[in-house]
């Protein structure tokens, strides 16, 4: 799969989904070569938000990534990223922030395995 398949992909993932009403693509860049960037804004029709954020090289390595949820009153959720911090969680440097300020272990996910988390959040469960 290249780069822009797998941004593709992730695309229709979320515009197929009911929940979703509106995805905007803040950032694509697919060079040539070496590996490609995608910034996303989703908006839940809850009026909850995800920001996406994934660099990957040219096998689709996640080299970065930060999936940030916010509530419909733009309070934080969680954000699932593998940024070089917390070298004290086991998954380093895979981790979520929860909303309550705790750094979890976490492996690193898929757009599908974020989806259940939204799913499973105090947002959607009211």
């Amino acid at each position: 799969m290249s780069i822009k398949e797998y941004f593709d992909h992730i695309l229709l993932f979320l515009k197929g989904n009911r929940n979703v009403a509106l995805v905007r693509v803040i950032k694509r860049i697919i060079p040539r070569r070496g590996g490609g960037y995608l910034r996303l804004r989703i908006t839940f029709i809850d009026k909850s938000q995800l920001e996406i954020r994934e660099y990957v090289d040219d096998t689709l390595r996640k080299l970065s990534y930060s999936y940030n949820y916010i509530s419909p009153e733009n309070a934080f959720l969680f954000r699932f990223d593998n940024a070089p911090h917390h070298k004290e969680i086991n998954t380093y440097p895979h981790h979520k922030h929860t909303a309550n300020g705790e750094v979890e272990e976490s492996e690193e996910k898929e757009i599908h395995q974020i989806k259940k988390e939204i799913d499973k959040s105090p947002s959607k469960t009211k």
